[in-house]
């Protein structure tokens, strides 16, 4: 798995700028559940190829708690041999700056 992980800003949400490529495919729409968390306080998210959009206010607080971690996870779904296949990531973010 790649991924690119950038942050913006806009009125009324936080949006990640991020590049999903799992097994060399790039990952359009077959995501589902995502959050992102800081030890216990945990932020649902939205993924869009190519963003990750947060609730403004909700992500506000899951930063400030002045951790240089944040996990990542979702669900991905792949359809295979006749059957719709699950996977479950989590990726481990943190600030090395």
């Amino acid at each position: 798995m790649v991924f690119c992980f950038e942050m913006s800003y806009s009125q009324n949400t936080r949006e990640a700028h991020l590049v999903l490529v799992i097994d060399e495919q790039l990952v359009i729409g077959s995501v589902a559940n995502a959050k992102i968390m800081n030890g216990m306080t945990s932020v649902e998210a939205s993924y869009y190829p190519g963003r990750l959009v947060f609730g403004m206010q909700d992500f506000d607080n899951l930063i400030s708690e002045n951790n240089d971690s944040l996990t990542l996870a979702f669900d991905y779904y792949e359809n295979g041999k006749g059957r719709q296949l699950l996977y479950n990531y989590k990726l481990h973010l943190s600030n090395n700056g």
